[in-house]
């Protein structure tokens, strides 16, 4: 292929005439001889290009001779502009330019906001009028004949070009050619294309306008490749874009496979992998003709691919319709007129239907398509059925010469096997893997299933690879998760499962690109490769959550085992899991799975799981206001539910106490946020109060002597007692040495606000007793324990040696019998 692709510009021109022009550097048209007094000699006006004109001066277009004149003077003045100056120089000749195109009326034009569709017309029209016979000036209709006679339209002898009256609008009044005629220019063209000119020194004027490779119309139509689908304004427009789309992506890659083919090649393959872009972007041009709506998602680029090419074979084996029984803009507009529709209406769907066949063209009536007419999704269903039942057909003869009014009427023949037996996309020879299967013996390119026997060989290696790199990355990540820590392992596992679902998709595209599977191989396929995808990237993002919150959990700010710890691994893990559900149904719906019933069976399921859940969720619940409230944390001693223990861990469900008796106790976070807590680790002293029971025959001043004793046992003393007894006297030694050091046992028990209480409170039925209270600061309960033993053993101490006694619960019992103790009754 001689074109080089990497010389593809992509320049928009507010001029678009200027590469024609300049290419052409043709004269001014002139008339036939025998029309020497026609208004349209160049004579009668190649004096007049040469005087300045003003700039805001429009055409004259109040009459068809007006405008058939005014379109040829105009034309010849930029014409003559460019031959001389090989660029718009002039005023003069810019303005003539623009009056040119303001003459024609491009409203049923497809792309007729283009600048470049403009001038392209433009010079389609010159072409015709330089190839048709026009009629003297005197029989074509001037400003007095219109006056006259009221004359809306005018129409060329012997032609359907029309020169017709706007009736509305601020050019009301004025004659321009007419939409209809304007539209059908490229037809027309092709028709008075064989005819030989009419003209003296006319030349070919569109035609070396859009072969020259610079040109703003060629570069401009590269741009539209890329960014604009087809035009589908009408059925007409659906049908010839996409005809013309895969007649052209056909012939760059037959081209450009001979070219590589050739010995030796003549283009490069960078220049080959350019050209296989540009087909592939004709060939989605072609695609978007297609309603493929009901297509999953997932497999919708390949769908589109094959049914393009199947329906190009079904289309290639019939004869083309007469262009005029096809529906155009203007047919569209009327029979939404005649079913009294506005284009916002959604009723009354219009649609065409290719003669004796079941495949149709509609227009699209809803969604981001509205408005459009496209092939149906009913006929994209049919289409794998519709090929198999005629490709034994021959394709029909080529008859370009008779369709001469669809811009591209040929066949691409054998493109759809040549596509689904071959490696890459369209060129196998733009890839290594095209050399490969080509030194392969012939009975590799057998058909075995719509595949051929090397493409089903690569297939299944390409899979078994795929596995067994999985199966041995998941043993060389996760060997001993076991002797890993849990941020560690979740890390791992994010990253096996990342790479999981890197290597499905590679696996996907290989096989579709490389290999190019199609139909059910590439169906099965796909959407295993698709489901494991999205299962593998859930998977990710559930051990993702989980990573993050171990690695903050692992801060030494952050107590594994405490409330926090389980509210980031909580929040964190219901994030990931839903997230994770999201992405996985996601994936579900691009796979064609329909969402209405399954989110019907979410509903209904969640409804039941619901009321399952509820003493889960209540639990849940529970340890978020345990989180917020902290009435208790990890290590605090608590008695609750008549459980008394020390708290090891807060879970979302459960709060694990270790009870006093070394048992493991669980209790649900929603009854320990609803009931009391006894917070016993959060007190800031021990309070002890007891009582000293002294016997009822005790004088009062040995009861004193008992609350003075109890006051000197508990107060701090300014000298420390250097002697004890008995049992007492590790104790007496540990305290004279704290209190050479400053420190006495009873600091703890005397504090400012807090100071030991003693009295002689109550007489009870058997004793005198006097109530003891101190505190023990700091909370300490086995310091406290020994304080306490302490204390004890000093009152013991004291009061033998003051002969206080200690009271016994006693009763005394009278006997009736008793000589010694008479019992009276009821006597005074």
């Amino acid at each position: 292929m001689n074109v080089n692709f990497g010389k593809i510009k992509i320049i928009f021109a507010a001029l678009a005439f200027t590469a024609a022009l300049v290419v052409t550097g043709s004269n001014a048209q002139e008339v036939s001889s025998k029309n020497t007094e026609s208004v349209f000699s160049k004579d009668s006006h190649s004096q007049e290009r040469m005087i300045p004109r003003n700039p805001l001066k429009p055409p004259d277009t109040s009459s068809p001779r007006a405008t058939l004149q005014s379109f040829f003077t105009n034309m010849d003045i930029a014409l003559g502009d460019f031959q001389e100056n090989n660029v718009i120089s002039s005023e003069a000749g810019y303005r003539a330019y623009e009056r040119v195109l303001s003459m024609l009326d491009f409203s049923l034009t497809p792309n007729g906001d283009s600048r470049i569709t403009m001038a392209k017309r433009s010079l389609l029209l010159l072409e015709i009028l330089n190839r048709i016979e026009l009629p003297p000036e005197s029989e074509i209709p001037g400003d007095e004949e219109v006056e006259k006679s009221g004359m809306k339209r005018w129409t060329i002898p012997n032609t359907r070009l029309t020169i017709q009256r706007i009736e509305n609008g601020p050019r009301e009044g004025e004659f321009l050619f007419s939409a209809r005629t304007v539209e059908r220019l490229h037809r027309s063209y092709l028709l008075v294309k064989p005819l030989p000119y009419r003209r003296a020194d006319a030349t070919n004027i569109f035609e070396k306008y859009t072969a020259t490779l610079e040109s703003d119309y060629y570069n401009e139509s590269v741009m539209r490749n890329i960014l604009r689908p087809v035009d589908a304004e009408s059925p007409r427009a659906t049908l010839d874009g996409f005809l013309d789309s895969v007649n052209r992506a056909y012939a760059i890659v037959t081209e450009t496979n001979t070219a590589l083919e050739a010995s030796p090649p003549t283009i490069t393959r960078d220049e080959a992998r350019e050209a296989e872009n540009f087909a592939m972007n004709l060939l989605n041009r072609a695609i978007a003709t297609l309603d493929l709506s009901q297509t999953p998602v997932s497999i919708r680029d390949d769908v589109g691919m094959e049914s393009v090419l199947q329906l190009k074979e079904i289309l290639d084996r019939l004869v083309l319709p007469s262009i005029e029984r096809v529906p155009d803009l203007e047919m569209v507009m009327s029979e939404k007129e005649r079913i009294g529709r506005t284009t916002s209406d959604a009723v009354g769907q219009i649609r065409w239907r290719y003669p004796n066949t079941t495949i149709e063209i509609v227009e699209i009536l809803e969604g981001p398509q509205k408005g459009r007419f496209l092939f149906s999704a009913d006929t994209v269903r049919s289409l794998d059925q519709l090929y198999r039942k005629v490709r034994h057909l021959p394709y029909r003869r080529d008859n370009s010469e008779l369709a001469r009014e669809y811009v591209s009427p040929g066949i691409s023949r054998g493109l759809y096997e040549y596509y689904i037996s071959t490696p890459g996309i369209l060129i196998p020879q733009a890839t290594i893997w095209g050399g490969l299967v080509d030194s392969l013996p012939g009975w590799f390119d057998t058909m075995i299933g719509d595949q051929t026997v090397w493409q089903w060989i690569f297939l299944g290696v390409t899979i078994s690879l795929g596995m067994l790199f999985l199966i041995a990355l998941h043993g060389g990540l996760l060997r001993r998760p076991g002797e890993l820590s849990s941020s560690n392992r979740n890390w791992r596992r994010v990253l096996f499962y990342l790479i999981a679902a890197g290597t499905a998709i590679f696996l996907y595209q290989f096989v579709n690109e490389t290999i190019t599977i199609t139909g059910t191989a590439l169906f099965v396929s796909r959407i295993s490769l698709e489901m494991l995808f999205w299962l593998f990237l859930a998977t990710m993002v559930l051990f993702l959550a989980g990573a993050l919150a171990e690695t903050i959990v692992a801060s030494p700010k952050i107590d594994p085992e405490g409330v926090q710890a389980s509210m980031f691994r909580g929040s964190f893990g219901l994030f990931g899991f839903f997230a994770a559900v999201a992405i996985f149904i996601n994936g579900l719906s691009r796979l064609g799975v329909s969402l209405v019933p399954l989110l019907t069976g979410v509903g209904i399921g969640g409804l039941a799981i619901a009321l399952a859940a509820r003493p889960t969720i209540e639990n849940i619940i529970g340890s978020f206001m345990i989180f917020l409230d902290k009435p208790y944390q990890v290590g605090q001693r608590v008695n609750v539910l008549g459980q008394d223990g020390t708290v090891e861990s807060i879970g979302l469900r459960s709060t694990k106490v270790r009870l006093l008796t070394g048992h493991l106790t669980s209790i649900p976070n929603e009854k320990m946020a609803a009931v009391e807590v006894e917070n016993i680790g959060r007190r800031p002293h021990i309070r002890r109060r007891f009582s000293i029971t002294i016997t009822y025959d005790t004088p009062p001043d040995k009861i004193n002597r008992a609350l003075e004793i109890l006051r000197e046992i508990l107060a701090v003393p300014e000298v420390p007692p250097l002697q004890t007894t008995d049992g007492a006297e590790n104790l007496a030694d540990t305290a004279t040495n704290e209190t050479e050091h400053d420190t006495h046992p009873n600091q703890a028990i005397n504090q400012p606000d807090f100071p030991p209480r003693i009295g002689f409170d109550e007489f009870n039925a058997d004793s005198l007793n006097i109530l003891v209270i101190y505190w023990y600061r700091p909370p300490d309960y086995w310091d406290y324990l020994d304080h306490a033993t302490w204390i004890n053993l000093q009152i013991k101490e004291r009061f033998n040696a003051e002969g206080i006694d200690f009271a016994f619960p006693t009763q005394t019992l009278h006997l009736a019998g008793d000589e010694n103790r008479p019992l009276d009754v009821g006597q005074r």
